[in-house]
């Protein structure tokens, strides 16, 4: 009955700072895969509409040409070009962020999927789509997957 038993835990501050430090690392990790990452796609993308050829005017009245069988979309005034842009970077979860990349235009959907229909004043339109979005992110894989690697192993170090 006099026999008494203790435990001393040292060093939990200093595991719980460690540990701290390390979330605060893969945060900020995650934070630049999705914000370079998304510049790089952009960079990509925005390749993938060049060019001029000759025009032609978009539900919307934008002037574009999507040539049929290729996979970059002529551009006349820029436009969709320009418009193409990262935005949205927040975090998503824990540790997690997100972005959304890709044209801000009305009709940049339309270029990306195309359009087979009947439009809401009556015009028809059958027009493949060219995804210039889907492709420069495939484009970007290589430099999006070093990227990564880099990030990473430079969070983890900490």
């Amino acid at each position: 009955m006099g026999d008494a038993f203790s435990v001393v835990w040292e060093g939990v501050s200093a595991f719980k700072d460690a540990i701290d430090k390390q979330i605060a690392a893969a945060s900020l990790a995650s934070k630049t895969i999705v914000t370079t990452g998304g510049h790089i796609v952009e960079a990509h993308v925005k390749q993938r509409m060049s060019g001029s050829s000759t025009s032609i005017a978009t539900a919307s009245g934008h002037i574009v040409e999507a040539s049929m069988g290729s996979s970059t979309v002529r551009v006349v005034t820029g436009a969709l070009r320009r418009s193409v842009g990262v935005d949205k970077i927040e975090p998503d979860g824990p540790m997690g962020w997100r972005s959304e990349t890709g044209p801000r235009t009305v009709y940049g959907r339309r270029i990306e999927l195309g359009f087979k229909g009947t439009d809401s004043i009556g015009r028809s339109y059958n027009q493949e789509g060219r995804f210039p979005t889907k492709l420069g992110l495939e484009d970007a894989d290589p430099e999006l997957v070093t990227l990564h690697r880099v990030a990473w192993a430079n969070a983890l170090r900490v």
